[in-house]
């Protein structure tokens, strides 16, 4: 059966009804993440294990990220470039404005507040405002005010 491929857009013979990606690599990449994310967005106990494999790998490497910086100094220098640039736009300054010197403002995917942290949310309806220029921030961490709009 002919399809159309849902990444590329060309005309491929699917092996079956439910195959909706060719068989070109970059369309396969995008098939599986599309799957993992999807996977990571509804199976807690996939996340877990995600999480807990990254965890031992961690543990078993503890140096590779300093390595890999010693061994490819233009990375570092880029992402030095990049984070300043990051900085400057955080704090609302051009991208060729001066440099300054801020804390890091740098999310990862699990700090998350605590229970004591967090107030009880009110049922109604909300309107979700970015409180400042995005940070940055790693998988889909954001900060928004919230305003109620109607309780009704």
């Amino acid at each position: 059966m002919e399809k159309h491929c849902l990444c590329c857009g060309k005309l491929f013979s699917a092996r079956n009804a439910d195959q909706a990606y060719c068989s070109e690599i970059a369309c396969q990449r995008k098939r599986k993440k599309k799957w993992q994310d999807q996977k990571l967005a509804t199976d807690a106990a996939y996340k877990g294990n995600k999480a807990d494999a990254q965890r031992r790998w961690n543990t078993n490497h503890p140096n590779y990220w300093r390595d890999y910086r010693e061994r490819h100094p233009e990375y570092v220098a880029r992402n030095r470039e990049l984070q300043r640039n990051r900085n400057k736009l955080r704090d609302g300054l051009p991208s060729d404005g001066p440099l300054l010197q801020s804390p890091p403002m740098i999310a990862k995917m699990d700090a998350t507040p605590s229970q004591k942290d967090v107030l009880p949310l009110i049922s109604g309806t909300y309107r979700l405002i970015p409180f400042r220029v995005p940070l940055i921030a790693k998988m889909d961490a954001m900060i928004v005010e919230l305003s109620v709009v109607s309780t009704g």
